[in-house]
Formats: C-alpha cells, structure tokens, sequence
C-alpha cells in the first residue's frame, strides 16, 4: 500500500452473495474499473468471511489477478477450539485502557454473577456465559459471535445489571429460537 493515496476497503464482501445474479455483471465491472491497472494511487482491499469468495462471479479471476494477495483477507469461521481466544482478544480490545486487566471490574460487580465464575480476561462475561454462547454458536462468522455477544450484553443491561450470565444467553438464544 506505500506511495498510494487512497485506500478503498470493501468489508465483508460476503453479503454480495445476496445480490441476484442479473446484476452481477454490473458489479463485477464496477470492481473491474476500482482495479485497472491505471489506478495507481489506489490501494483496494478486500475483505471476505469464510468461503463467501467463490460463491458467485462477481469478484472474479480478473479482479483478483489486479490485487495484491496480501491485500485479500479472508476471514475463516471461528472454530469451538478458537472462541475462547476470540472473545478474550474482542473484549480486551474493546475495554476501556484504565480497566483492561478488568480484576476491578470483577471485585466490583462479583455480587451480580449468581455464583457464576467470573474471570478478569472474560469481564463482563462469566465463564458459563461464554460457554453457553460457544455451545449455541458452534462455528459461526466472527460477525454472527460479535451479534450474540451485543444481545447477551443488551439483556443483561435490561435486567440492570453489568455481569452478562448464562441465563442472559439463554434468553438470547430462545428470542432466537436457537435452543
């Protein structure tokens, strides 16, 4: 991306695969003309979840072939076996920098948990949340584990509390109809 000016970032290329195939080709020129190889003072990335990139012909081998590969990230599904680091790195980056070890977080709010474990690295989720968000999503896009999240800690601020639980989460996933 040195010596461009601008930098176009196209995220989550995935929902194109809702745009019905009569206008494909509309799309497909319209990524064609970002990455004529007279675009010298644009950087174009690209950024797909899971298999989304092959599923229709809109960005195809002519665009492809006019970006660099490092600039075409491609994010998997989060596997079971990866949650827990997601989660942790997600609510690490999103806490406040005067909170990020989150042990006073704990002590302060240790009385909402419901005998729940409450683990520093995971506040405002205790452990059995966590666990119960894993359970219901299995492998699931980054965005659908980050939409699960929101909505648990949207119940438990309707209940007034800061401590997301397990009984959060299951009422996110019967509102869902998930369980």
């Amino acid at each position: 991306i040195t010596g461009k000016k601008l930098v176009l970032i196209f995220d989550e290329l995935d929902n194109m695969n809702q745009i019905p195939e009569k206008s494909w080709i509309q799309f497909t020129h319209i990524f064609q003309q970002l990455t004529e190889d007279s675009q010298a003072y644009a950087a174009i990335v690209l950024c797909f979840t899971g298999e989304s990139r092959t599923d229709n012909d809109i960005i195809n081998k002519h665009v492809i072939r006019r970006i660099l590969e490092t600039n075409i990230i491609q994010i998997d599904e989060i596997k079971p076996q990866e949650f827990s680091e997601f989660c942790e790195d997600l609510i690490k980056f999103n806490r406040e920098e005067e909170y990020k070890s989150g042990e006073e977080l704990c002590t302060k709010y240790q009385s909402e948990t419901a005998n729940e474990e409450l683990l520093p690295n995971c506040y405002p989720f205790t452990a059995k949340a966590l666990e119960s968000i894993k359970a219901i999503k299995g492998k699931s896009k980054p965005g659908d584990i980050i939409n699960t999240l929101n909505q648990a800690c949207a119940e438990a601020k309707s209940q007034g509390r800061h401590v997301v639980r397990s009984d959060d989460t299951a009422a996110v996933a019967q509102a869902k109809k998930i369980l």
